[in-house]
């Protein structure tokens, strides 16, 4: 025979408030979840359309590499050049592509970056691509439509100044925004293609040679958190391929790691500076001074360093009020205030219930 006891027999009071508690529970714990996310999720670009273009790259004879679609081209001082780029129309709709050309420069993630429109250049960098290469007729933009067929001249004027190694950039097609009224505040998306432009007059491997120099140790904001940055410069006109980079971070004079980060595959742009970010994630380092060990490999070469840097209270404090983190935090010390004492509540509105 089994027996209930009586405080275990649900009575209609007691069912509706177990209901509402389980109600309440809900909709405090999304509200927590929205206040946690919602800065990734205000970032996240909408769906984009068909690009309604393509391009293809018109390789000329003095392209060294024939395989790829790149300009890959051996050039002499003081020679001028016509280089092409085909611009098809892919509906009847028309479609107008924003023309730009860009130098190499470095991301954070050791991927050369092609996007910036004013990068800065590292001091060792002399006549780069933006300065060497230019659209012929000066127009910004071009119209395709129809499935037509449009040809995009680029007109090179190498220096008459010998270099050796190569010259990296890229020439970029995004299609423009039909809404012009979007601000730049708003998140858009857009379809852009690129083509890289490497240039050369000595036609040695672009990719032997790269040479690695630590240049300076701090921190900073990356992505809106607190990051240690360590900043390499290559200043060789050359390219390096596929290397690991490995940062750790100790308190000066000890040994145990207190953050550690290894990149691979990290390709790095000639004369160029390298960012690479070693971020706090949820540690907390409090003010003092703290020594940055690097090592980098690529093929058989290897370079290693120490460098010592200083946390200051200042710099503390302004991690704590101006990343999106710390700006959540009042949010979310209100939300679960709130929802603790929904959950008090509840239990002694259940208790009182039941004891009726």
């Amino acid at each position: 025979m089994i027996v209930m006891k009586l405080s275990q027999v649900p009575n209609k009071t007691t069912g509706n408030g177990i209901k509402i508690f389980c109600y309440l529970c809900f909709i405090v714990s999304c509200y927590l979840i929205f206040l946690r996310f919602e800065v990734a999720l205000s970032q996240q670009p909408e769906p984009q359309p068909l690009a309604g273009f393509t391009v293809e790259s018109v390789i000329p004879d003095n392209q060294l590499d024939k395989n790829q679609t790149y300009f890959y081209l051996g050039v002499q001082p003081s020679n001028q050049q016509i280089i092409q780029v085909k611009i098809r129309s892919l509906q009847k709709e028309p479609v107008t592509v924003a023309l730009s050309i860009h130098d190499a420069v470095n991301g954070t993630e050791g991927q050369i970056d092609y996007t910036q429109t004013s990068p800065k250049l590292d001091s060792s960098l002399t006549n780069s691509i933006t300065q060497i290469v230019h659209l012929q007729n000066k127009e910004a933009t071009v119209t395709v439509k129809n499935f037509e067929e449009k040809i995009v001249n680029y007109e090179i004027k190498i220096p008459k100044e010998p270099f050796s190694g190569v010259k990296l950039g890229a020439l970029r097609f995004i299609k423009q925004l039909e809404d012009e009224s979007l601000t730049s505040n708003q998140f858009t998306s857009t379809y852009a293609y690129t083509i890289s432009v490497m240039l050369t007059e000595d036609k040695q491997p672009f990719d032997e040679g790269a040479e690695l120099q630590l240049k300076k140790v701090g921190t900073t904001i990356s992505a809106g958190q607190p990051v240690v940055q360590v900043t390499y410069q290559n200043r060789q006109p050359k390219v390096m391929k596929e290397a690991t980079i490995t940062n750790w971070l100790t308190k000066k004079g000890q040994t145990k790691e207190l953050l550690k980060k290894v990149q691979a595959d990290v390709t790095v742009a000639p004369n160029s500076l390298l960012a690479m970010d070693l971020p706090l994630n949820d540690v907390v380092l409090p003010a003092g001074t703290y020594t940055v060990h690097s090592q980098v490999s690529a093929g058989n070469r290897e370079w290693q360093w120490r460098k010592d840097f200083t946390i200051t209270q200042t710099q503390i404090k302004q991690w704590s009020t101006n990343t999106p983190s710390a700006k959540r935090q009042p949010f979310l010390l209100v939300g679960s205030s709130a929802m603790v004492l929904v959950v008090v509540s509840i239990y002694f509105y259940l208790k009182k219930s039941r004891t009726k």
